[in-house]
This record gives structure tokens, C-alpha cells and sequence, in this order.
């Protein structure tokens, strides 16, 4: 860890986020269809979150890092 770089997220905290992502793209879908004339605000919102911890929780990185 002397070279600077940081460790990535460790597996409990990885496995959080893919639930968490998971109830993100639920709650985009639920919202996307109840209320449409409220626009995409919220379900846009949900997917960018889901998006970010999906990330996170298959690589433990954000952003992710390409392996050299």
C-alpha cells in the first residue's frame, strides 16, 4: 500500500452495494411506471445511484480502475 494507491472496498461493503443498486433500479422502475407525469427526475436519480453502486460492487472501485 506505499505506492499510493488505495485498497478496494472490501466484500461486505461490496455485497451492500449490490443490494443497494438493486433496491435503486427497483425503485427506478416503480417510479418510471406509478408516476410518469411527475417527469424522469426521480427514476433518473435512482439509476444514476444503482449505476454508481453496481460499480462498486462488481469492481470496489469508483471510478473503475482498468487492471494493467
Amino acid at each position: 500500500m506505499s505506492s499510493g494507491e488505495t485498497p478496494p472496498a472490501r466484500p461486505v461493503f461490496r455485497k451492500l452495494a449490490i443490494g443497494v443498486a438493486i433496491v435503486c433500479f427497483v425503485l427506478a422502475a416503480i417510479f418510471g411506471v406509478a408516476q410518469p407525469e411527475d417527469g424522469l427526475v426521480a427514476p433518473g436519480i435512482c439509476l444514476f445511484v444503482g449505476f454508481v453502486v453496481a460499480v462498486i460492487g462488481a469492481t470496489g472501485y469508483w471510478p473503475p480502475r482498468r487492471k494493467v
